[in-house]
């Protein structure tokens, strides 16, 4: 059975099949909306550009013929044409508008040779997709353009790309590898590769100098970052958070700053050296439960370590922050570090908050005598039960309460007359087997 309307023909011969006349260019806008019962369509040669919603809705819709001259998709074309396996012939196109395939689940592939422009959420949730070799001429990969497309294995990326924006790539399961090597990137977006829980290796390039927020959280498989060449100043939050098989990362010289929660869970990360770099700042629980963490080589710039920073770190040994700048330790930051030994304190140190140590078992010393320090907070050193010996210096006026509560081995404490709460300091400690010795101001 035909049915003629105008310039296309709708044939039931068992399939719904939508046939259009030769001489059209242009499918109009919202032309087939919700054509649900559409099976295919046969393009003449003569169309070259696809409307927008032209065939969004059209549920049933399995395949796309004769698109060798489309030149352009628009916006939402075939949105949520879940049954959508392929788009035969088009190879010519340049432009592809946002949401064109977003949640066309059954979408194995599609041919980006010549695409230079290609909208946000393009091909969201398109499942099934394989691929995206990416035309050389694309800058940018727009937001969320292939989130949720489980099935990528590859991806290639333009030499001339500048920049990957938010969760471009979310979600990307089965990505193996992500390399950037040859592109001339400057910015990968907030969570453009989070949960690309397959990805074992990332090559960035020297062009690189951001890196937003999350962007490549909980990739599980991932081994080993390397910004050492890139122009990156700042690690933002939870960039590398749940990278839980990292076992190496290496730091570009131009580094400034670690915000919080940056590689928090990475739990074969065994060594931080910023040595090399600028940094000021590290963030709050920014190596949070780097449980394999040995050592740490820290910045001469650096002048702050936020809460938590390294909480849970249990085979820290040693922390030097002696050639440091570092003024304020702040509530936590070494907390339950439980195989920490040795601490040497940097001489421009102000200020310790609350249970900077606590529960270091293994510490055997807390020497302030270079420092400037004029408060210790509360529980600082709570349950430091293997330390023996505390140098205060003239500067400290005020210790927290319980500040060396539980320190069952504690044999000696040198202070200076003018310290405030002493007598709360130690809390549940033995006081009979405490030397103090006061210096004279």
């Amino acid at each position: 059975m035909k049915n003629v309307k105008g310039n296309f023909t709708i044939t039931t011969d068992g399939k719904w099949r939508i046939e259009l006349e030769e001489g059209i260019t242009e499918i109009a806008d919202g032309m087939f909306k919700k054509f649900t019962f559409l099976e295919s369509i046969v393009l003449p040669k003569s169309v070259t550009k696809i409307g927008k919603s032209a065939f969004e809705g059209c549920t049933g819709l399995k395949s796309v013929t004769g698109a060798e001259n489309v030149t352009k998709i628009a916006e939402n074309a075939f949105l949520s044409c879940g049954m959508l396996e392929s788009v035969e012939g088009a190879e010519q196109v340049t432009e592809i508008g946002d949401g064109a395939f977003a949640h066309c689940k059954m979408l194995k592939n599609f041919n980006f040779k010549k695409t230079v422009a290609i909208g946000e959420e393009a091909f969201l949730e398109c499942e099934l997709l394989e691929t995206a070799e990416l035309s050389d001429q694309l800058r940018t990969i727009e937001v969320g353009v292939f989130k949720g497309c489980k099935s990528i294995k590859s991806v290639h990326f333009p030499k001339d790309l500048l920049e990957i924006r938010y969760e471009a790539f979310y979600g990307c399961e089965l990505l193996a590898e992500v390399d950037l090597s040859n592109t001339t990137i400057r910015k990968i977006g907030s969570s453009a590769f989070f949960y690309c829980s397959s990805a074992e290796s990332v090559n960035f390039p020297k062009s690189l100098v951001e890196i937003g927020e999350n962007a490549f959280s909980y990739c599980y498989s991932l081994k080993e970052i390397d910004l050492s060449n890139t122009f990156v100043k700042k690690m933002e939050y939870r960039v590398f958070c749940g990278c839980i098989s990292l076992e190496n990362v290496f730091f570009p010289k131009t580094l400034s700053e670690i915000a919080e929660n940056v590689l928090e869970g990475c739990e074969k990360l065994r060594k931080i050296d910023l040595s090399n770099t600028v940094v000021e700042k590290i963030g709050e629980r920014a190596f949070d439960s780097c449980e394999s963490m040995e050592s740490v080589i820290f910045s001469s710039n650096l002048i702050e370590i936020g809460r938590y920073a390294f909480v849970g770190c249990q085979l820290l040994k040693k922390i030097d922050l002696s050639n440091t700048s570092t003024k304020k330790i702040d509530d936590c930051v070494f907390l339950s570090c439980e195989f920490l030994e040795d601490v040497i304190f940097s001489e421009n140190l102000t200020e310790m908050g609350a249970y900077v140590f606590s529960e270091c078992r293994l510490l055997k010393r807390a020497d302030f005598s270079k420092t400037v320090i004029k408060r210790i907070g509360d529980l600082a050193f709570e349950n430091c039960i293997s330390l023996e010996i505390v140098i205060l210096p003239k500067t400290l006026e005020t210790i927290g309460k319980s500040a060396f509560s539980e320190c069952d081995a504690l044999k000696t404490v040198i202070l200076g007359k003018a310290i405030k709460g002493i007598e709360k300091a130690f809390l549940e400690c033995d006081m009979s087997q405490i030397e103090i010795q006061v210096m004279e101001n």
